[in-house]
């Protein structure tokens, strides 16, 4: 009985460094046992990328989920965003007999230190946020095949730079991008590219659901708009080219204009129809008249002073100052009216004392009248022609 229980002992010994001595992993696939490959007299360097013997490059498949859209800094130029990001390359040093272990198997980020890793940066992150390196970023999974097929999977969370093209603004559509590229390595050496799925749709790039409207600001349009390619970008050291594998994803973000619409346009559009009921008040109660469009005028003024505080400035004309100068136009057009009328009542009375014949009416009168008409209507053509040209 001695005899026996020494004798499978001694085999389950024998099995459990058997891969040690030839190389490979365990068919365990221990994070220990790998890592006794990694640092083994077997020959594995992970400063030395797979197939560096050869001519052919390592080719990554790529795959990026959008998780979640986060806030828009207008002022900055950034957005913030929440992607998944997967990595799928082959690494044959680390495969193993596949009749031990027909399975992958994950391991914990510690791993990313000790194996070869491509490493992506975001050429055109905000600040510091920009390199997806691997072996500095708790936030991954490694899996590894029997064939060396190795997937890390990674979360990311940084704001990205977009120029934003605020001329219709606030009822703007953005177009911006997400560009990968990688860091250390030419295209000679790594090259990657978004890894399509089965289905035609995928591209490589999926956007969840609940993404498409996490932003109080903006929303991500529909998958299907996604724009996503492969690229270079050309480097000149010492006098040599050096093409480096860039990905490029283009995203489209459109505007939620409600909160415009309620805290500018319904006041703008309220001052300018108070200015109007200034016709409606008769011309000779001067004081009266006076100090409604004087204080209608002074409102308009603050308003526009409040919104600009909150808006980004930028060098060109955009919607929203079209709207301003429609508003600022009829408003002193109606003080200008007033004037007018003043004007001519006091002429009409002079003529009036004097004694002479008058056949005709009032102008004063005329003109009020003409106003009430024609005001309104070029108010409602003028904004007809405001958001079929600005919006």
């Amino acid at each position: 009985m001695m005899l026996s229980y020494l004798i499978i002992c001694a085999l389950i010994i024998a099995i459990g460094f058997y891969p040690g001595i030839t190389g490979r992993v365990s068919g365990e696939g221990s994070l220990s046992n790998l890592k006794s490959l990694i640092e083994g007299d077997n020959g594995y360097n992970a400063m030395i990328r797979p197939l560096s013997g050869s001519k052919e490059p390592v080719t990554v498949g790529v795959n990026l989920g959008i998780t979640h859209f986060g806030e828009v800094d207008t002022t900055t130029m950034t957005y913030w965003i929440s992607f998944h990001l997967r990595q799928i390359w082959s690494d044959p040093r680390l495969s193993w007999n596949e009749s031990q272990l027909n399975k992958s198997h994950s391991f914990s980020p510690k791993l990313a230190a000790s194996i070869w890793m491509p490493i992506l940066y975001i050429k055109n992150a905000f600040r510091r946020h920009s390199f997806l390196n691997p072996a500095t970023n708790d936030n991954i999974m490694i899996t590894i095949s029997p064939n060396g097929d190795i997937i890390m999977a990674i979360m990311v969370d940084t704001a990205v730079r977009c120029v934003f093209d605020l001329t219709y603004y606030p009822f703007d559509t953005q177009e911006c991008k997400i560009i990968l590229e990688s860091y250390s390595y030419s295209e000679e050496d790594v090259k990657f590219y978004f890894q399509a799925g089965k289905n035609e749709t995928d591209v490589g790039v999926i956007v969840q659901s609940e993404a498409k409207r996490t932003s109080n600001q903006y929303k991500l349009i529909t998958t299907s708009d996604l724009v996503v390619y492969n690229a270079i970008t050309t480097y000149y050291v010492n006098g040599t080219s050096k093409n480096y594998s860039k990905l490029v994803v283009e995203i489209k973000l459109e505007r939620l204009f409600s909160n415009e619409i309620l805290t500018i346009y319904i006041p703008l559009n309220a001052i300018v129809i108070l200015s109007y009921l200034t016709f409606w008040v008769d011309h000779k109660a001067i004081a009266a008249r006076c100090s409604f469009g004087v204080s209608i005028t002074l409102t308009l003024m603050v308003l526009i002073a409040n919104t600009s505080q909150t808006i980004p400035k930028v060098p060109y004309i955009r919607s929203i100052d079209i709207v301003f100068t429609i508003a600022i136009v009829f408003v002193m057009s109606a003080l200008l009216e007033f004037a007018i009328v003043v004007n001519l009542e006091k002429r009409f009375c002079k003529r009036r004392k004097q004694g002479e014949r008058l056949r005709k009416k009032n102008p004063a009168k005329i003109v009020e009248y003409f106003t009430r008409i024609v005001y309104p209507i070029a108010y409602v053509v003028t904004m007809i022609w405001y958001f079929l040209v600005w919006c």
